[in-house]
């Protein structure tokens, strides 16, 4: 029976929920079992306590309702038709739990992410930093609790020291007792905003706080300066000194950094990371659902995009991934996933945490670039929207190439992936060279040679279980390399299909598809073998040799576009790290002209910043010849990006060839070292 002391339990907790969200006007109890009524033998019965405590509730909390949800009532609620998934998730055999979740993400992890995504290589970047800041991260949310506490007691001892300067300010003070009245006001509503973010944040609830950002548009050092301007100021020296020691304690304060990591919070809609082949997307991702997995507060779904039919709905594509039956509803599922990571709410980490994260689902898709048509995409990131509001504890997250998805980008929250990637470089150097266990002698300057991501995996695929020992910058431009890395591929190649190197069907093939794919976007797999076939001369099975070896490399890609009824699914091909195909164009156009200072570059108006900057460093490492004194080049780039484009070259070629660009570079230098600046940022 329900004694005295569970009542006095009860009645406790209301007390914590009501001095915690006082706004509260109702409160329901789950009891799973009918109290007991009156009988000849007590007139103490369950019912009758249950009564004196509402009865008590009622004198303390006027406004507040509690419901007692009995089992009579219990059932009743799992018998509707919106909590199936909760009823089959707790009292079937439930196909969804946390180890079917680990168990498709260590699938994963042996299949397709053994290529893209190293455990061992896992840093954080800005990926996980905004994921963090939207799913919420418990040390990050405690910190944001001090930050607006502190300013919620900087603003009351503004008040009070501004009170006590109002008490002995005279009629000759008017300007500064208007100013003191005008800040205590701006200040009195910049401590409830402050309030109600901090009350939320510390108890993480499905409704936002609404928050007046322009109360925090405020000038402090205008504030202090027209405080000390004013004449009042002088005649009370030590009073208002007092108030501007708040006003500039307040000002060290970065109010739009920390409004902007509050709204994240708040934020429901799904993150679209837009970045180029290399940039650490897949890593990314992959680094955050292990992350989140061990960590045991959110539970993450990494799905890969490619391979996914163009008619599956979320239901399906839920339901693939962990290995669900076909009897599951899509709400089924969103309830079943809500449950299962409510269960966190348990755990003693939890419950003796100060600040309360309310734990979520992340369904990750990786690679929509990879899966087409990309236009069925954007309607399922749009229904997300619904998704979401119905079932606060679900978000979702993707990744594509930013050419591939359709414009305007207003289904999503972009977050785009710079060329330097998801992590810089030199904080993934250390562990790259630990992971494919490379020797270096000169650490410092290797790791500044190496400037991308992309660059630093193409040298270590390269070098792996070897020394190295070098100071010659173009020795480990991209150009150079592209060229290494392909040459690596056409040995192994070689050595599968029994071929000569000398007929370099690699090299040929990358040469002649960079053309094709200038005006093809993919092209189906049949049409690519034959027209690799076609242009190297080969046949149409050594064709497929070739394209199976240029896609196990990445260098293309496919996707699969489902067929419907009888007809056979469609696997189309495109560039997949684009480096090789612009390193390819850059050797066609300088094999075709002979020397780089022929080219006529107004024939190429189209040509892609890459291959330009292939040009540049070929030309000065194969050729002795700065690119930009070809005096064609001028009709297809702009002069900040000449000179962008010389400082690259310099960049990648040895001593010897620089010494003779010195005096021109010391002028664009003297003219303007912006270009510099620019280009030392983006890489």
């Amino acid at each position: 029976s329900m004694t005295s002391s569970q009542i006095g339990q009860i009645r406790n907790s209301v007390n914590i929920a009501m001095k915690i969200r006082p706004a509260i006007t109702r409160y329901l109890v789950c009891v799973p079992r009918d109290l007991a009524s009156v009988t000849a033998r007590s007139e103490n019965a369950e019912d009758t306590r249950w009564d004196t405590f509402i009865a008590e509730i009622a004198k303390d909390f006027p406004s507040l309702t509690i419901e007692l949800w009995n089992e009579t009532r219990l059932v009743e609620e799992l018998q509707k038709p919106l909590s199936s998934g909760i009823y089959r998730f707790w009292f079937g055999n439930a196909e969804i739990s946390e180890s079917s979740v680990k168990y498709a993400f260590e699938k994963a992890k042996s299949s397709w992410l053994n290529t893209k995504y190293v455990p061992e290589l896992n840093t954080y970047g800005k990926i996980e930093q905004t994921i963090s800041l939207f799913l919420g991260n418990t040390e990050q949310r405690r910190v944001l609790v001090q930050d607006f506490a502190k300013i919620c007691e900087l603003c009351q001892k503004f008040q009070e020291a501004a009170e006590a300067l109002l008490v002995i300010c005279t009629e000759r003070d008017a300007e500064l007792k208007e100013i003191l009245h005008d800040t205590s006001g701006k200040l009195h509503t910049v401590h409830d905003s402050s309030d109600k973010i901090r009350k939320w944040l510390e108890y993480e609830s499905v409704q936002n706080v609404p928050i007046d950002i322009s109360a925090f548009n405020i000038d402090f050092e205008s504030l202090i300066d027209r405080i000390h301007r004013s004449q009042g100021t002088f005649r009370h020296h030590f009073h208002s000194s007092e108030v501007t020691k708040h006003l500039r304690k307040l000002s060290e304060f970065h109010f739009y950094r920390l409004i902007q990591d509050v709204e994240a919070g708040f934020s429901k809609r799904s993150f679209l990371f837009l970045g180029d082949p290399g940039t650490g997307k897949t890593q990314g991702l992959g680094a955050v659902s292990e992350k989140l997995l061990r960590e045991g507060l959110h539970i993450p779904l990494l799905i890969q995009a490619r391979g996914i039919p163009s008619n599956y709905a979320w239901k399906d594509i839920i339901s693939g991934y962990l290995g669900l039956s076909s009897v599951w509803s899509e709400e089924e599922i969103w309830q079943a996933l809500t449950s299962m990571v409510n269960r966190h709410k348990f755990t003693p980490d939890y419950v003796n945490s100060d600040v309360k994260v309310s734990p979520k689902v992340i369904i990750f898709v990786d690679g929509l670039d990879e899966s087409a048509p990309q236009a069925r995409w954007v309607d399922r990131i749009r229904e997300t929207d619904a998704i979401v509001s119905r079932y606060t504890q679900i978000r979702f997250c993707f990744t594509a190439r930013p050419t591939a998805m359709p414009k305007p980008f207003d289904y999503a929250n972009i977050r785009r992936l710079s060329s330097g990637g998801d992590v810089p470089a030199y904080k993934l150097f250390d562990g790259y060279m630990q992971a494919y266990n490379i020797t270096v002698q000169n650490r410092g300057w290797l790791k500044s040679a190496l400037s991308t991501p992309l660059a630093l995996k193409l040298f270590c695929e390269l070098n792996q279980n070897s020394s190295f020992n070098c100071f010659d910058k173009a020795e480990v431009s991209m150009a150079t390399l592209w060229r290494q890395k392909i040459e690596r591929i056409e040995k192994e190649y070689c050595e599968i299909s029994n071929d000569s190197p000398q007929n370099q069907y690699i090299l040929k093939a990358i040469v002649h598809l960079s053309e094709v794919f200038m005006s093809n976007a993919a092209i189906e797999r049949s049409l690519l073998v034959n027209n690799i076939s076609n242009g190297l001369s080969i046949t149409a099975d050594r064709a497929e040799k070739v394209l199976l070896s240029l896609e196990n490399y990445g260098v293309l890609s496919s996707y699969r576009e489902c067929g419907t009824g009888i007809l056979p699914d469609v696997y189309n091909y495109y560039p997949g790290i684009q480096g090789y195909f612009d390193f390819a164009t850059a050797s066609i156009l300088l094999q075709k002209h002979k020397n780089p200072q022929d080219i006529d570059f107004s024939k190429y108006p189209s040509l892609h910043s890459d291959v330009l900057n292939g040009l540049a460093i070929l030309s000065i490492q194969n050729y002795d010849f700065l690119i930009t004194r070809n005096k064609t080049l001028a009709s297809v780039i702009d002069e900040w990006s000449l000179e962008e484009l010389q400082f690259l070259a310099l960049q990648h070629t040895n001593h010897r060839n620089a010494q003779q660009f010195i005096k021109r570079s010391q002028e664009i230098m003297a003219e303007n070292a912006d270009v510099l600046k620019r280009l030392k940022e983006r890489n």
